[in-house]
């Protein structure tokens, strides 16, 4: 029957040309009732075939590991009587020698992963006869069963399996003998839904002409398609595009014509899903009436338990001597005829009488002892080996070191403390560890032992036990080999290993500096004696304390004043901080001599900048003059001052005007000021009486400015006077004198006009009036004040 296959495995087809011969009397695998129209063999060709070897592969799944396979052939043999006699005898299969030598030999050999597992080689004789071939359990996997005949012929013959295998193929050859000429199934192909648009291509060979057979297919619905017919020794491809009324299963037939000119006729079909090759399954043909079932050979190889040996095989010599084919290094054990009749020679020898037979032969993988002791020869507890691929070597427990190994008995060689190359065959190896030895060390800093301190060890792990107070710093491998994922670990490889832990006790640091805090600078300080945790040190400093809080006592220093720090906090691996501020006090004075001054007379400015700080000050001086004042000397000093060191600016100023100047220290911004005053010119006064008028008199004053002289004048008025003019002289100098806009106040309405050297009011009427203005000269100052009249 046909059967499903995934899409991976391509296309599934089910051949029935070649199958489960069977007789319900003699077989589990007989089937009643022909279903197939008749008997279609597979034929294996010697010469002049495109295909020299026949292949079939038999899948077994995990599920079905372990049943018996029940491989037999049914004709392995080529029959004289079928064709070299000059005559068909009864049962003719299509055995076919073309040569004058009547021989043809055909060897049948199943091979799987691990290698070989059955081989058979067969010649000729005259009659049809079922050979069991593999009989055992295999192991899971793809075996593939390879079918190839030499000599100048062709041998007709027929495969069948147990139940659940089967025999796929992608490319096989059939014998359609002229004797069965009825419709023949050949194959069944299952095509899924998810080939529709993809080709099948459905291919014969050498099927000689339309004059000697046909071929077709039936589709689903019972749909007819004819097949090309090959010419002698051509191929023939049918490509046929899939569609939805195409999905199912194809038939495939062939039928030998009644003009056919040959006893049999050797056809080859291949089947391709586009251009890949497919599988194709093997069997469906119940035994032919009359065939001889004489033989029927079952050979298990298996081991002390029962189990099939993988690599096992078996030789027939001659017509009843069956061996063992052993895989290296196997020891046979014993040998026994369970069922027929026979004679056990030896252990590697059965000769049995023709019949049905099934032998049994029993072997034992070789012995291979590996001894694991310590030097004295005493097992390890809890060490073990492993020998396979003819390797040996012995699995330690932790904290063993191998030393040496030995072959003792058999044949081998020492690769290594830990490895033996071992020859097939009994084998006793012994191999010799002693105990690692491991020392660690748990130390200070300084290497001296840790009181307290030990370690322990697990598996090829080690810590220290940390006494408390003690904190872990390193880890390091002296001797071995390992890694330190922590302080506190190491994983050593076996060997020979020292160990050293390194704790120390808790520590950290306090660091103290000192600063002079001036204006907005900040100076460090060296040398500034300071007291903490019993100690007197000098900035800047680092102490080395354990971890707490610390007090830091300042030491005063003239001309500043401290305000006491925090206490310094120390943790452990870091370095706290205190910084002891000292605010700088200075002083500024600022001398102006002399003070009283003749108008822009010259004095002299000195400033001083003083402290007893004992640390020198970077600083600046600066001196501010007010209008009227000026100097061609700089007013700016910079310098550094401090231990009794005065820092000091001079400058002559020419001083025009009474007022104040101001010195600055910077950065500080202390300050300071310094006055001046000037002398005034002097006045002058006149006045005027008109006998029966009006009387008028007037006060000059004249005073320094900030530029030249302001110079004023008060009249007083008794009674109305027109055209008033105040004759108001310029003083004499190297260039000629400047009067400003004269200004009037205490009388509205009333406006004065320059004249020359007359100041002219117009009508004036009883009162007081101010008048001002701005004297520009360069007349001494004592020539500054001239006399006014009055007149009018």
């Amino acid at each position: 029957m046909p059967r499903s296959l995934p899409l991976s495995a391509a296309l599934a087809l089910t051949l029935l040309g070649t199958s489960a011969f069977a007789q319900p009397a003699l077989s589990p695998n007989a089937q009643t009732g022909s279903t197939t129209g008749g008997v279609l063999p597979l034929v294996s060709v010697g010469q002049s075939w495109p295909q020299a070897q026949e292949s079939y592969n038999i899948v077994i799944t995990p599920a079905n590991a372990g049943r018996p396979l029940g491989l037999e052939v049914y004709s392995p043999t080529l029959n004289l009587a079928d064709y070299v006699d000059g005559r068909r005898g009864a049962g003719y299969f299509g055995d076919e020698i073309y040569s004058a030598q009547k021989t043809l030999q055909t060897s049948f050999v199943l091979s799987g992963p691990g290698g070989t597992v059955v081989s058979r080689t067969f010649g000729t004789n005259r009659e049809h006869t079922w050979e069991s071939l593999f009989n055992g359990a295999l192991p899971a996997g793809t075996y593939t069963l390879k079918v190839t005949s030499q000599g100048n012929g062709k041998n007709s013959f027929s495969l069948r399996v147990s139940a659940p295998f089967a025999l796929e193929t992608s490319d096989f050859s059939v014998n359609a003998r002229d004797t069965e000429r009825s419709a023949l199934l050949a194959a069944r192909l299952s095509i899924p839904r998810e080939w529709i648009g993809r080709t099948v291509g459905v291919i014969n060979y050498d099927m000689d002409g339309p004059q000697e057979a046909e071929s077709w297919l039936v589709l689903p619905g019972n749909v007819r398609r004819n097949l090309s017919t090959s010419a002698n020794g051509q191929a023939i491809a049918n490509r046929i595009v899939v569609t939805d009324a195409m999905v199912g299963e194809w038939q495939v037939y062939v039928r030998v014509l009644p003009t056919t000119k040959q006893y049999s006729n050797a056809i080859r079909y291949s089947f391709r899903i586009g251009d890949q090759p497919t599988s194709a399954v093997v069997g469906g043909f119940e035994t032919p009436q009359g065939t001889l079932i004489a033989n029927r050979l079952i050979v298990d190889v298996v081991d002390p338990q029962g189990n099939p040996i993988p690599g096992s095989s078996y030789v027939l010599v001659g017509e009843n001597v069956v061996r063992p084919a052993l895989p290296q290094g196997y020891t046979p054990v014993s040998s026994s005829v369970l069922e027929g009749k026979g004679t056990v020679v030896s252990p590697t020898e059965v000769r049995f009488e023709p019949g049905n037979n099934r032998v049994r032969f029993v072997a034992r993988r070789p012995s291979v002892i590996v001894e694991v002791v310590d030097p004295q020869g005493a097992p390890i507890p809890g060490a073990s080996s492993v020998a396979e691929g003819g390797v040996a070597r012995p699995i330690l427990p932790p904290g063993f070191i191998p030393v040496s190994c030995e072959v003792l008995e058999g044949q081998g060689s020492v690769v290594s403390p830990t490895e033996v190359r071992f020859q097939p065959g009994d084998t006793r190896i012994r191999c010799v560890a002693r105990p690692q030895r491991l020392a660690v060390e748990v130390v200070d800093p300084q290497g001296a032992p840790v009181p307290g301190a030990d370690y322990v060890v697990q598996g090829n792990v080690v810590r220290p036990t940390v006494p408390q107070g003690w904190i872990p710093v390193s880890a390091t491998v002296l001797e071995g080999q390992g890694t330190a994922p922590a302080p506190i670990e190491v994983r050593f490889q076996p060997g020979d290993t020292r160990i050293r832990f390194v704790l120390r006790q808790p520590a950290g640091g306090l660091a103290v500096e000192a600063v002079a805090v001036f204006g907005d600078r900040r100076i460090p300080l060296t040398g500034v004696p300071f007291e903490v945790a019993g100690q007197v040190l000098n900035t800047p400093a680092t102490v080395p304390l354990t971890p707490g809080d610390y007090p830091v006592t300042p030491t005063p220093i003239p001309d500043s004043t401290f305000t006491p720090p925090q206490p310094g906090r120390v943790i452990d691996g870091q370095t706290g901080r205190v910084t002891i501020e000292y605010r700088v006090l200075t002083s500024l004075s600022l001398s102006v001599a002399p003070d009283l001054l003749g108008a822009c007379d010259v004095t002299q400015l000195s400033v001083v900048a003083k402290t007893n700080f004992p640390y020198r000050l970077p600083a600046t001086v600066r001196v501010n003059l007010p209008s009227g004042w000026t100097t061609d000397y700089p007013l700016q000093l910079s310098g550094d001052f401090g231990s009794g060191q005065a820092l000091r600016l001079k400058a002559p100023v020419r001083v025009c005007r009474s007022d104040t100047a101001q010195a600055v220290l910077d950065p500080s911004g202390l300050s300071t000021t310094g006055q001046a005053t000037v002398r005034a010119p002097g006045g002058a006064n006149a006045s005027r009486t008109v006998e029966n008028g009006a009387q008028a008199s007037l006060t000059k004053t004249v005073e320094p400015g900030a530029q030249g002289y302001t110079v004023t004048m008060t009249l007083t008025v008794n009674g109305t006077i027109d055209n008033l003019r105040i004759i108001d002289p310029l003083p004499t100098g190297t260039n000629p004198a400047v009067r400003g806009a004269v200004t009037v106040s205490g009388a509205p309405g009333v406006s004065a006009a320059a004249d020359g050297e007359a100041v002219v009011l117009g009508r004036v009427s009883t009162g007081t009036y101010r008048l001002s203005y701005t004297l520009f000269t360069d007349a001494p100052s004592d020539r500054v004040v001239t006399a006014p009249e009055l007149s009018w």
